[in-house]
């Protein structure tokens, strides 16, 4: 499994960008790293980066809240 970071720059969200940024990333992985699965942490109220996880095919697997700030992070995973 490979643990993924993702950010994009504030200027170029919303402007429907977001499935080619996160596919690029899945493909470069896939054609460098002899992977099944990724996983990635987004922040529960990312609703519109969660959307295109989905669309992509990622799956939620786990709601994680921090501690000291008690806010909440969704955990996902995509499969090969």
């Amino acid at each position: 499994m490979l643990d993924i970071g993702l950010g994009m720059k504030p200027i170029l969200c919303g402007k429907g960008y977001g499935y080619s940024f996160v596919k690029s990333g899945l493909d470069f992985a896939q054609g460098n790293f002899n992977i099944k699965q990724i996983r990635l942490t987004v922040a529960a109220f990312n609703t519109r980066a969660i959307r295109i996880y989905e669309k992509i095919g990622f799956q939620p697997f786990l709601i994680v809240t921090h501690r000291k700030t008690q806010k909440s992070f969704q955990v996902m995973t995509y499969t090969y």
